[in-house]
């Protein structure tokens, strides 16, 4: 569904995720949208992606809550990634963003980081979105206590 576009070490301001008020040590993920300035600062946070600045939207377009279930690969940096099966309603979502958004950024926050950024290119035909790279051990083992483990696809 997405491509990976890059990862950015250095990051300004934090955006508001879901999971907010959350239990301490719980799993959060999150994919958030590029915005536009003009969409003013409530709604979309500032950050600098290759040298260009980018609004990414607050709210997201999906989280953890829309997953039914994940499977971890090791990534070639050294760090986890993971694929994530959406339910019905995540991938009504991801479909409608894949519709609307095409051409833009969407960020991946884990657990209040920023962790990757990729591209909108196309719908998530078989309901799968990737993450690539970014994910810590000790974030694996709060995600295998939120969501099931299911099988590679």
């Amino acid at each position: 569904m997405f491509l990976t576009a890059c990862l950015v070490p250095a990051l300004t301001l934090p955006l508001s995720v879901s999971g907010a008020g959350k239990k301490k040590g719980a799993f959060t993920i999150s994919f958030h949208v590029e915005g536009d300035k003009s969409e003013g600062d409530k709604r979309v946070a500032e950050d600098v992606i290759n040298g260009r600045t980018v609004y990414f939207r607050r709210m997201p377009v999906v989280t953890n809550k829309d997953f039914r279930g994940y499977w971890p690969f090791p990534a070639d940096d050294g760090s986890w990634g993971a694929a994530f099966k959406l339910s019905s309603t995540g991938l009504r979502r991801l479909n409608t963003a894949g519709l609307t958004e095409r051409g833009r950024l969407m960020r991946v926050v884990v657990n209040m980081r920023m962790v990757d950024v990729m591209l909108v290119d196309r719908n998530p035909e078989d309901g799968i979105i990737v993450l690539w790279k970014g994910l810590t051990e000790a974030e694996l083992k709060k995600l295998e206590k939120a969501l099931p483990q299911i099988p590679a696809q």
